[in-house]
């Protein structure tokens, strides 16, 4: 049995199609899903943040950012923590007990991508913290 594809045939050609790619740049409020301590594909240790856009535009699109471990990227890794409430960590390897302190809360987030002759550098800054998202029944999805 086929699936009856022509009754769908007028939607499907007023539909407008979805951009999937990055979020344009700009300053968007995010939530953030996640963000934890793993190893790059060349073996680099790392922080991987996924963050959902609240608005104003791009609701629902994610960005993502990568924060490879290095002494220069130490004291930016480190001011973001703070911003987060995490001020009081001392020790990085403090996170694995303190991250999901972070997770839900609503941050305002500034990308920029950056062209270095044919290199394409994508930044994506936390401005400040903004507050945290609640999660009521009708988030559950079960």
């Amino acid at each position: 049995m086929s699936v009856p594809l022509e009754d769908y045939d007028e939607s499907y050609r007023n539909a407008q199609a979805v951009d999937s790619g990055e979020v344009p740049d700009g300053t968007y409020l995010c939530a953030i899903n996640s963000c934890y301590p793993a190893e790059s594909t060349t073996g680099k240790d790392m922080f991987k943040w996924m963050f959902t856009v609240l608005g104003p535009t791009s609701v629902g699109r994610k960005i993502f950012r990568n924060d490879v471990l290095t002494p220069e990227k130490l004291p930016w890794l480190k001011a973001d923590f703070s911003k987060l409430g995490l001020k009081d960590m001392e020790r990085l390897s403090d996170f694995y007990d303190r991250g999901g302190e972070i997770i839900g809360k609503v941050v305002e987030v500034r990308v920029q991508t950056k062209v270095d002759g044919e290199n394409v550098y994508r930044n994506v800054f936390i401005n400040k913290l903004v507050g945290e998202q609640s999660v009521t029944d009708d988030d559950i999805p079960f």
